[in-house]
C-alpha cells in the first residue's frame, strides 16, 4: 500500500512538473531580464514574417491575385496574427491558473519536508527548461 501511494505521488508530481515546465517555458517569452528570451522572440517574429510572406507569395502566384488583392491578403494575415497572439495570451493565462491550482492541491497533501523537496524539484525543472 505504501509503495502504491508513493508511486501515485511520483506520477502526480511528474505530471504537474511536466506541465509546470511547459508553462514556465511559455510564461514570459519576452522577459526583459533574459537576453535569451529577447533573441528568441526576435527570431520567432522574423520566422513568422517570412512564413506569412511565403504564404502570400504562393497564393498570389497560384491564384493570380492582383496587387490590390495581395494588399488585402497581407492585411488579413496581419489582423489574424494579432488575434491569434491575443488568444495565445489568454490560453497561457488559463493554463498558468490551472497549473497553480494543481500545484496548490499537490502541496496541500504534502508534509512540510515534502513541500520543500517539491519546491526544489520544481526549481530544478525550471533550470532545465532554461528559466
Amino acid at each position: 500500500m505504501k509503495r502504491v501511494s508513493k508511486m501515485l505521488m511520483v506520477a502526480a508530481l511528474m505530471t504537474a512538473l511536466s506541465g509546470a515546465g511547459f508553462l514556465s517555458a511559455q510564461e514570459n517569452p519576452g522577459c526583459p531580464e533574459c537576453a535569451k528570451c529577447s533573441k528568441m522572440e526576435g527570431k520567432m517574429q522574423k520566422k513568422a514574417q517570412k512564413m506569412h510572406a511565403k504564404r502570400v507569395d504562393k497564393l498570389v502566384k497560384e491564384l493570380g491575385l492582383t496587387a490590390d488583392q495581395k494588399t488585402k491578403l497581407e492585411e488579413i494575415f496581419k489582423t489574424n496574427a494579432e488575434k491569434m497572439k491575443q488568444e495565445r495570451e489568454k490560453i497561457k493565462e488559463e493554463m498558468k491558473a490551472k497549473m497553480d491550482e494543481i500545484n496548490s492541491k499537490i502541496e496541500a497533501i504534502l508534509t512540510p519536508e515534502q513541500k520543500t523537496k517539491y519546491q526544489e524539484i520544481k526549481s530544478k525543472m525550471k533550470q532545465k527548461m532554461g528559466k
